[in-house]
């Protein structure tokens, strides 16, 4: 007897972003295993959302509240509140950011509306000690995009990402220390992103603001790019199967990182880079969005 696909409805952000954003990729793999019905976050409309959740099995969504001034983001709370309110099938929030400051109120307000939540903020889930809490990470596409070698794109390291809270001091040291052998790079994503990951010798993921138990996507997607990664040393990371000098490599302290840099740049060691990132490679695609929503649903089956 074939199983029936459960209903959901899937509240995310996909139709005002041209790359592959993580609600891409979601909505994707939840397509492959679920009958999806999708309203985007930024331009829907409430009373088709709440129609169509009530005649869903499923309500999934990642309470996406923008930087904004605390009245708005008051506002759009309520908002969230007053849609989750009105929906009778089970609600599970995947909270995709760091739980703190403003995103803590946020998740403090939302909580008593659902009724299973999953957060990519290990650390925090482990704080809290709720049953209906539960710890799960970002991951990889289901098919990655391909790269190429792009010769404007050579580099010994890049660094990706916005330079906010401690970035800027820390990118200001390695530029200091490394020089030109270091190129940063504002956020590159879907297709750029492919082609930087097969021209730069290395991808250095920034450490802001990440802990042991928290961790953005940008592993996975470096990985499955490609790319060879060095990474801040995180005992989750190990606890998800993820080797270092396997898959990737990673480090504890500035100096540790300096000797791993010259190291890995020292002539010689193209194969060594080119193994561990092939293996890396290989690895991620262990850790897909189609994965990560085949646990999520069994974790809601099992507390059914």
């Amino acid at each position: 007897m074939i199983e029936k696909k459960i209903r959901c409805v899937y509240w995310g952000n996909v139709k005002n972003c041209p790359q592959p954003t993580e609600d891409q990729k979601i909505l994707k793999a939840l397509k492959e295993v679920a009958e999806v019905q999708f309203f985007d976050i930024k331009n829907f409309n409430m009373k088709r959302l709440i129609e169509g959740a009530n005649a869903s099995d499923l309500f999934l969504f990642h309470a996406q509240v923008p930087t904004a001034d605390e009245v708005t983001q008051m506002l759009i709370v309520e908002r969230i509140q007053l849609v989750l309110r009105s929906i009778k099938c089970k609600k599970v929030l995947w909270f995709m950011e760091k739980v703190w400051l403003g995103k803590a109120n946020i998740i403090d307000r939302l909580l008593p509306e659902i009724d299973c939540a999953f957060f990519t903020d290990e650390t925090w889930v482990r704080r809290m000690k709720d049953k209906k809490i539960h710890a799960l990470h970002p991951a990889s596409s289901i098919k990655s995009i391909k790269g190429r070698f792009k010769p404007e794109l050579v580099c010994d390291i890049a660094y990706i990402g916005q330079l906010y809270g401690v970035r800027p001091r820390e990118y200001e040291f390695l530029k200091e220390k490394l020089g030109d052998a270091i190129k940063f790079y504002d956020n590159k994503f879907g297709q750029d992103l492919a082609y930087l990951c097969k021209s730069a010798k290395i991808i250095l993921t920034p450490r802001f603001p990440f802990d042991d138990f928290f961790w953005s996507d940008r592993i996975y997607t470096y990985l499955s790019y490609g790319a060879l990664t060095v990474h801040q040393r995180s005992y989750g990371l190990k606890e998800e199967g993820f080797e270092d000098g396997k898959h990737y490599f990673e480090y504890e302290r500035d100096q540790d990182l300096l000797a791993l840099l010259g190291t890995l740049l020292e002539k010689g060691a193209e194969k060594t880079r080119s193994n561990v990132a092939k293996q890396g490679q290989e690895f991620v695609k262990k850790h897909t969005y189609r994965e990560r929503i085949t646990n999520l649903l069994k974790v809601i089956k099992n507390e059914n």
